[in-house]
């Protein structure tokens, strides 16, 4: 080590300024300037990364979801038209059999044509 020689004679004050205030400049620059902007840096890449995963996941959760609601419509636009073909056939007969016997009333008859 080194002697500096800062003045002729000894002043103690001036040893421990020498000493303590760069290294107090620095911690304090370190906790108040440093600190929270690599805090802030790290927030905000974090936050855009677990956005960018968020939005990639949300649209990746809709488009299958949009996609299992329109098989699920389909499959009943399916069956519903299965049922109404074969019920169609079924009210045909029916109502041929009560026109017949002149059972049916005209009003459901109409009704039962509008079907067909």
């Amino acid at each position: 080590m080194l002697p500096i020689m800062l003045s002729e004679y000894q002043d103690t004050t001036l040893a421990c300024l020498v000493a303590t205030l760069p290294s107090a400049v620095f911690v304090l620059a370190y906790h108040v300037i440093l600190k929270p902007r690599r805090r802030k840096q790290r927030a905000e890449s974090v936050v855009y990364h677990h956005f960018s995963c968020c939005v990639y996941n949300l649209d990746r959760f809709y488009r299958l979801a949009r996609k299992e609601l329109l098989e699920e419509k389909s499959n009943i636009r399916r069956e519903i038209e299965e049922t109404t073909l074969l019920l169609k056939e079924t009210a045909r007969k029916h109502t041929h059999a009560e026109t017949s016997k002149e059972g049916m009333s005209p009003r459901l008859t109409v009704r039962v044509a509008e079907l067909n």
